[in-house]
């Protein structure tokens, strides 16, 4: 990459976080190529100044940065291996983001996979949901070489308020991990705090006004207490993929012998309403406890 131009990015992945993260770059200015498994999102942001390409080898024989975020370990590895994948198109010194929520294992073993394709890789998972990412304040949690973070802080910058460096490859993962185990558990909490209100004679909307007004809800769980007073959960972080998150969090406690009881039977409960059809928003968990206490007829509401 020369010093006196912007390198050229390429996006792979445009769902409700990478599309608003792609407009970011070509916001901050950044010539951008993308690509997406369904066309029909792939048009909205070619209309927006993007090239776009037809393989993910395509992309990335064309650009000095590659970015990835997909939604689980198997859009990875289609956008990655095989002869139209990342890895066959990525070039010597060419630089790899993978911003995709996967486990610390993927991303070290694809780290090792650009190097011997001579390109460099970080591991740059994302916290925050898509009005953060419309806005430009993402946290990102980068693990990978601190040089090649250092390198690669003015695109981080594009898309998010902090970059913060968390150590070697697979460090950006874990920390996201860490912090998707408080995410999702503390909606299971409110959940069940909420049901018990209710079923105790509590007013649905008194009882959500006031939890709004204490201290022990986060921001990130703020809003979705008015999810719950509408009874709509307009997905920013699907319960699917909340469900995904707890099983990656489950794995890399069993490989480090990690005892986490509340957290494996927060996830037990999400799996419990993903099995009874629910992909809206992770939020929808305070209907699904309410309903599992009874709390399912209108003048209950």
């Amino acid at each position: 990459m020369s010093e006196d131009r912007k390198p050229m990015i390429g996006f792979i992945g445009l769902g409700y976080m990478g599309t608003p993260m792609a407009r970011r770059l070509l916001q901050a200015g950044y010539p951008l190529i993308a690509y997406n498994r369904t066309q029909e999102k792939l048009q909205t942001i070619v209309q927006q100044g993007a090239q776009k390409a037809a393989t993910p080898r395509e992309l990335a024989l064309a650009c000095d940065i590659v970015i990835s975020c997909v939604s689980n370990e198997q859009a990875l590895a289609a956008v990655s291996e095989g002869p139209d994948g990342i890895l066959a198109g990525l070039k010597p010194q060419s630089i790899w983001l993978e911003m995709s929520t996967v486990s610390p294992d993927t991303e070290r073993h694809l780290a090792t996979a650009a190097q011997e394709k001579g390109g460099r890789m970080l591991d740059a998972p994302v916290s925050g949901s898509t009005p953060q990412a419309k806005e430009g304040t993402l946290l990102i949690w980068v693990g990978g070489d601190q040089d090649l973070y250092q390198q690669c802080l003015p695109v981080f910058q594009a898309m998010g308020k902090a970059a913060l460096h968390m150590g070697n490859n697979g460090m950006g993962s874990t920390m996201k991990l860490v912090v998707n185990s408080i995410l999702a558990l503390e909606m299971q909490a409110i959940a069940e705090a909420v049901s018990l209100g209710r079923k105790a004679g509590l007013e649905k909307d008194t009882l959500l006004d006031a939890l709004g007004q204490t201290t022990v809800i986060a921001p990130a769980h703020r809003g979705k207490l008015e999810n719950s007073k509408n009874d709509d959960y307009p997905v920013q972080f699907a319960l699917p993929l909340t469900r995904k998150d707890l099983g990656l969090i489950a794995e890399l406690a069993s490989q480090r012998s990690v005892p986490m009881p509340a957290t494996s039977a927060a996830e037990q409960m999400y799996a419990a309403a993903l099995a009874q059809g629910h992909t809206e928003d992770f939020s929808v968990m305070t209907q699904f406890m309410s309903r599992l206490a009874g709390l399912n007829t209108p003048a209950q509401k």
